[in-house]
C-alpha cells in the first residue's frame, strides 16, 4: 500500500507526465483508437530502465509503467522524450507482436528485431521532438512541475 507521501508525490508526477502524456497520443492518433493508461512503479530495472509499456494490440490497450526514480530524476526534456518512445511501442506494437510471435522473446533474431525495434522508436522520439521543438532541439521547457493543465502549441 503507497504511504500518504508516495501518494503526494505521484501526483506531482501526474501533474508532469499527464500534459505530455495527453499532447502526444493525440498527435500520434493513439488518442481515440487505444485505450492507454500509465502508472508509476517504485523500480524498473535497478533504475536503469525509465519506463516499460505493455500492449494488447488486437484490442488496442496498453499500459504505460514509468520508474519513479528516473522520472523524478528526469528533465522536462527527458520526460518528453521517454513518453513519445513509449508510445511508439504501441504503435509498433503489430510488429513487435509479430517479432515475438515467429522468433520468441530470448532468441538471436528475436532479440536483434528487439534492438532494432527500440532502435526505431528513440528515432522517431527524436525526430517528433526536433519537429516539435527545432532542429537542433532547442528545448523551450514549456512545462511547469506544479502548475500544468496542458502543453502550449
Amino acid at each position: 500500500m503507497a504511504t500518504k507521501r508516495q501518494r503526494v508525490t505521484d501526483a506531482l508526477r501526474v501533474k508532469r507526465v499527464q500534459p505530455i502524456f495527453n499532447y502526444w497520443t493525440e498527435r500520434l492518433g493513439l488518442g481515440g483508437s487505444w485505450h492507454i493508461s500509465y502508472r508509476f512503479k517504485d523500480e524498473i530495472n535497478d533504475h536503469k530502465t525509465f519506463a516499460e509499456t505493455y500492449q494488447n494490440h488486437p484490442y488496442s490497450k496498453g499500459t504505460i509503467i514509468f520508474d519513479r526514480v528516473c522520472v523524478d530524476a528526469a528533465t522536462n526534456q527527458e520526460l518528453e522524450s521517454a513518453t513519445i518512445h513509449e508510445l511508439c511501442h504501441l504503435i509498433l506494437s503489430p510488429f513487435s507482436q509479430t517479432i515475438h510471435d515467429q522468433f520468441g522473446s530470448s532468441g538471436y533474431v528475436g532479440n536483434i528485431l528487439d534492438s532494432a525495434l527500440e532502435m526505431c522508436c528513440e528515432n522517431v522520439a527524436e525526430s517528433l521532438l526536433r519537429v516539435r521543438y527545432g532542429h537542433n532541439r532547442a528545448y523551450h521547457d514549456p512545462l511547469v512541475f506544479a502548475d500544468v493543465t496542458e502543453v502550449p502549441e
